[in-house]
């Protein structure tokens, strides 16, 4: 259980990897792993399925199709106001 998992998965979405439906479960199950093995591989990082420094990178630039920077600013702060913690996942040494 981690807290990042529902953004990992929220960040999966949005890149087709993962096709499961929305979720804030902590849980990171196998078909999460599997997204996320999907994930590194179209971007040639080790293919483990771990979500660890190097994937958390990948993840956190990836760009929301048809959004613009103020628009992609605009939903992490959206996020923030929620209570969701969307600086943890993109914070160097945490995976």
């Amino acid at each position: 259980s981690d807290s990042r998992v529902p953004l990992i998965r929220e960040r999966l979405r949005t890149t087709a990897d993962y096709e499961g439906p929305p979720s804030e479960s902590r849980k990171y199950d196998q078909a999460l792993e599997i997204a996320v093995l999907a994930f590194q591989r179209r971007h040639h990082l080790g293919a483990d399925g771990i979500a660890g420094p190097a994937t958390l990178a990948a993840l956190s630039v990836v760009k929301i199709p048809g959004a613009t920077p103020l628009e992609m600013a605009q939903e992490m702060l959206e996020r923030q106001e929620n209570g969701r913690k969307v600086v943890s996942l993109f914070s160097p040494g945490q995976a």
